[in-house]
């Protein structure tokens, strides 16, 4: 164990001392410099969530402790170990080292060091939201390493896990009866005092949101003690993470000032939407039919505790196989006796039965994500007065090449057509027509060779791409932007900011973070190719610090490191084969670094209301040269790269010439002016998604209410309420 050292032991008050690691930096940048940080790991924020914990909010006392614990990586949040993985390279050894637990509820903080610490004003705190679809993902993995933002920026950096899969979002009406639980970490003096009673509603379904409120709420209550500034929490994630930040902005359950800026790259609320009680409780169902013994029958609170305390999780994982659904991303699998043939609507089913898949996410369980949620997330941002959170500032964007990654199985006429073959017989008609390309017609057509069945097979996929990538990211991003657009000014309202990344990556980059680079490279700007560049991870030998799970190479002992001297600086880069991100995505990346600095900093050092680039440009809010056009070309971003989307080729760039970063009008960027797969503007399938129903569908006049969803093809896929808005179903 190591010796007590005041200098480096940092005492949390309310659980005990820690000890961190020390990271060394070499210099990332020319304009930069070399440093350490300081990397505080595996912080416990809950009690585990284990047995009759499962499937509750996360539950007090704070865990304590009475010798100095040292920093190291815990568990990842239970899921597909194959699936977590990913497309990114992982820590060396992580298979072995990092496990998979339901003992997951911890969290990392890094801390930049300073020589004049003592004088050192509160730092700006970002805390890292991971995605992963709300199947997978974790704070481990290398792409999500806070040292090098912690040290460009200067503020202290958070990582939080939360459950995902079957652990985070899987409910059931008997859950749905019961309490919060005996200690529900859910206010700030929960941490220090167990609730004399909580008559709190927190539904069913939502555990990983709920983790993610008493992760804020533990950085509210122990920051401080880092350093950081408690007033000043920015919260920033991508993907499904940028999603929950989102469901946290809306909710009316999430505690007043827990965050008071936002970014959200690549997901909006409405990317994925909550499934209703009724598919829910269908997946628990299953378990239980599964699992469950029969003397239980009919007893559902006893066969909630047998799952909770007899049966393992991968038990229950292996009742959920993925089914082939309704692409893009939909709820509505149906159960149907003659599989040969869809039903018209979802309200032609009897008791609106659903074959289960193992897609997750969050739960309109009428708490947490409330009766009127779906309404309210296709709409503008409430006023500041409205909001709980994020009224400092809200940063969104994405890729332009968001749906890529998503569809790489789908290489040829003959899978396209089978791809579509679940989808509602209209819906895949309709998208024929807008996209260009007839799948079932094409692959029926006469069998093709050589370069004119490359041609087709390439059109298939980015076809694919396109309609997928529209359907989730590109027409829901760009129609909040637009929303936000037309709100004007006013001391109501939340400055929201927006961007889009269109640049493609370099073979070397590539090459150095990714298992598979000659596919992904013809991903283009791919969904979450923005993460390397806000974490500062390249690729090249200076990052070894982020592909280690030992903690024995992952920095050092600070104490240790202070009586060798010199002698633990790592290599400099240049001794080593230079791989990993070109000197110009460098400058890209650092650029990305310090604009969302400037947002953490911004309104809390000089009182500054305006948003300050790295270039010295203010960054112009959505609706600053707004009027009643409210089109996505009318949408003024920042653009960081100037590629079209794929597969339309990108203007060749000379070598060394810095990536084109500039604020301009969507309409104004070769992303709007090009058409990647047919003649349909931007507009047209923004409106194809989102405003327009599937043909032959109708609204009935009685369900025209202001206040309901809107009836359109995105909707109508997910939910499959063909004639009517979607609507909320009680637990029943």
């Amino acid at each position: 164990m190591a010796s007590f050292d005041p200098k480096y032991d940092l005492l949390l008050p309310l659980q005990g001392r820690i000890r961190p690691r020390r990271i060394h930096l070499s210099q990332f940048h020319p304009s930069t410099s070399t440093g350490s940080v300081l990397g505080y790991l595996g912080i416990p924020f809950a009690q585990p969530p284990i047995e009759t914990r499962r499937w509750q909010v996360p539950q007090g006392p704070l865990p304590t402790w009475s010798k100095t614990r040292q920093s190291k990586w815990q568990s990842d949040p239970y899921q597909d170990f194959a699936a977590m993985e990913g497309m990114y390279r992982g820590r060396k050894g992580a298979k072995t080292t990092i496990p998979r637990s339901e003992d997951c509820l911890y969290l990392n903080v890094w801390v930049p060091e300073s020589r004049d610490a003592e004088n050192v004003a509160p730092r700006p705190v970002l805390v890292w939201i991971y995605g992963g679809a709300f199947s997978v993902g974790n704070c481990s993995r290398p792409l999500y390493d806070g040292a090098r933002l912690a040290h460009e920026s200067g503020c202290i950096i958070v990582s939080l896990t939360y459950r995902i899969g079957i652990m985070g979002f899987l409910g059931s009406r008997a859950m749905a009866r019961e309490a919060a639980g005996d200690w529900p970490l859910l206010t700030l003096d929960s941490f220090q005092n167990k609730p004399a009673g909580s008559n709190l509603d927190v539904g069913a379904g939502n555990w990983g949101l709920w983790d993610l409120v008493s992760g804020l709420l533990w950085v509210q209550s122990s920051i401080e003690a880092f350093g950081g500034n408690r007033d000043n929490v920015t919260v920033f994630g991508e993907s499904a993470g940028s999603v929950a930040i989102h469901y946290l902005l809306l909710s009316p359950l999430t505690p007043e000032a827990v965050f008071h800026k936002a970014v959200l790259e690549s997901g909006v609320a409405a990317t994925l939407l909550p499934r209703t009680t009724h598919a829910v409780q269908a997946a628990y169902d299953m378990i239980v039919r599964s699992l469950c013994p029969y003397h239980l029958q009919g007893d559902e609170a006893a066969q909630l505790e047998y799952l909770r305390t007899r049966v393992s999780a991968d038990d229950m994982a292996a009742c959920l196989r993925p089914l082939v659904g309704k692409r893009p991303r939909s709820e509505y699998t149906p159960t149907l006796a003659d599989n040969r043939r869809l039903p018209l609507a979802r309200e032609d089913l009897n008791g609106e039965k659903f074959a289960v898949t193992d897609q997750w996410g969050p739960v309109w369980d009428g708490a947490f994500v409330d009766e009127q949620f779906v309404a309210r997330a296709f709409s503008s941002l409430p006023p500041k007065s409205e909001l709980n959170n994020g009224g400092g500032g809200i940063v969104v964007g994405m890729c332009a090449d968001e749906g890529t990654m998503f569809n790489f199985l789908i290489a040829s006429n003959q899978s396209l057509a089978a791809h579509q073959e679940r989808f509602h017989p209209e819906l895949a008609s309709d998208l024929g027509r807008l996209y260009g390309f007839d799948a079932k017609e094409s692959a029926a057509a006469i069998k093709m060779t050589g370069r004119e069945k490359a041609m087709r097979d390439q059109q298939a996929f980015y076809t694919c791409a396109t309609y997928t990538g529209d359907a989730q990211f590109t027409a829901p991003i760009l129609d909040y932007m637009a929303a936000q657009n037309g709100e004007g000014a006013g001391a109501e309202r939340v400055d929201v900011y927006g961007y889009l990344l269109a640049h493609r990556p370099s073979s070397g980059m590539l090459e150095a973070l990714t298992v598979v680079p000659e596919m992904t490279e013809e991903w283009a700007a791919f969904h979450t190719l923005d993460i390397p560049f806000v974490f500062g991870l390249t690729g090249a030998a200076e990052d070894v610090h982020t592909l280690v799970s030992d903690m024995a190479f992952y920095g050092v002992d600070p104490e240790e490191d202070d009586h060798r001297g010199e002698s633990t600086q790592i290599p400099i880069a240049n001794t080593f084969k230079r791989i990993g991100m070109t000197d110009e995505e460098r400058d890209l990346s650092l650029y990305v670094m310090r604009t969302w600095t400037a947002l953490a900093r911004l309104g809390t050092e000089d009182g500054s209301k305006k948003l300050q680039l790295p270039d010295n440009q203010h960054w112009l809010p959505l609706g600053t040269k707004a009027n009643s056009n409210t089109s996505v070309d009318s949408i003024h971003l920042l653009t960081m790269g100037g590629a079209p989307q794929a597969p339309t080729e990108a203007p060749t760039t000379a070598p060394g010439r810095a990536i084109r970063i500039s604020q301009t009008e969507l309409g104004q960027h070769a992303f709007s002016q090009q058409r990647p797969v047919s003649d349909a503007s931007l507009q047209d399938r923004v409106n194809f998604w989102l405003y327009q129903p599937i043909t032959g569908t109708a609204v009935s006049k009685g369900d025209q209410e202001k206040a309901a969803p809107r009836v359109c093809r995105y909707l109508q896929n997910y939910y499959g309420f063909l004639d009517t808005p979607p609507r909320f179903l009680p637990w029943s």
